[in-house]
């Protein structure tokens, strides 16, 4: 199989990206870029540089409807509302000419993908809303405990050493721990509780919303919904995708001072894999 280098790895999402925009404007479905995608193309109008990934949210409503109605025959979704084997929490787009591979989930057939996520409304009170994130964090570590393969926890190791090394060591042992157990389990079952309880509220009837199926933000997902009231035109390499027009207030949620570059030492890649191109009769 031959290896697919970066500029090709991310030259195969954009046009997913396009291909997927296009189809939600010609059926009135929103969609917003979002995550380091909206970052993106705010700072560096396209990719961050040192990242490979393309994410999207819409409201729940219009993310229902858009997963079941999409079809391509490169592109194709895989997401639990259509795909009952799938372990996935959130919508995929996968190319299916390609092909990836991982250290983490080595056991898993997976593809060049961009990510769609959900948007749901959130509880009235403060309190609610939190316990339902918490609620939220739990189930999400027992889905990726399903999918993820014994390996030493690095989310400390980039800290000064001293006091915060025994953190390294606590979630490596509860990683392996829960890899043992739960983890012999079926993701999809806690992919469908995940989103079952993040669907309890409307994006469109509550004042507070949130992507409460991904993780990596915690409450810093919580948005007030008027940010998403408007849409606007935002560049992203070359072309115009939609972003809220409330980007600003999601943006420093999620990023503090995001117009400031990370250090260097922090301008790496989030993925673990390598990509290739299939062989014509693998697809």
């Amino acid at each position: 199989m031959k290896e697919i280098n970066l500029e090709e790895l991310k030259n195969i999402e954009l046009n997913m990206l396009i291909d997927f925009a296009k189809f939600c404007d010609d059926n009135n479905f929103t969609y917003y870029l979002s995550g380091g995608t909206l970052l993106g193309a705010i700072r560096h109008r396209g990719f961050i540089p040192w990242d490979d990934d393309i994410d999207i949210m819409m409201p729940r409503e219009d993310y229902n409807k858009a997963i079941k109605t999409y079809k391509n025959d490169i592109y194709k979704i895989d997401s639990i509302l259509v795909n009952p084997n799938s372990y996935n929490r959130y919508a995929r787009i996968n190319n299916i000419k390609t092909k990836l591979e991982s250290n983490l989930r080595q056991h898993l057939k997976e593809s060049v993908f961009i990510d769609i996520f959900p948007i749901d409304g959130l509880a009235g009170s403060k309190f609610k809303q939190d316990v339902i994130f918490g609620i939220q964090q739990i189930l999400i570590a027992f889905h990726l405990s399903t999918i993820l393969k014994y390996t030493i926890s690095s989310r400390y190791e980039d800290r000064e050493a001293g006091f915060f090394a025994w953190r390294k060591y606590l979630r490596t042992f509860i990683k392996f721990v829960m890899v043992a157990t739960i983890g012999r389990t079926n993701p999809g079952i806690w992919a469908s509780i995940l989103n079952k309880i993040a669907s309890r509220y409307s994006f469109y009837n509550r004042d507070y919303v949130a992507i409460l199926v991904s993780g990596p933000h915690f409450t810093k997902e919580r948005m007030p919904k008027n940010i998403y009231k408007n849409k606007v035109k935002v560049e992203f390499e070359g072309y115009k995708f939609w972003a809220p027009d409330g980007y600003n207030y999601y943006l420093k949620s999620l990023y503090g001072n995001y117009m400031e570059l990370p250090p260097i030492d922090k301008r790496i890649s989030h993925h673990d894999f390598k990509a290739y191109w299939k062989e014509e009769k693998d697809i």
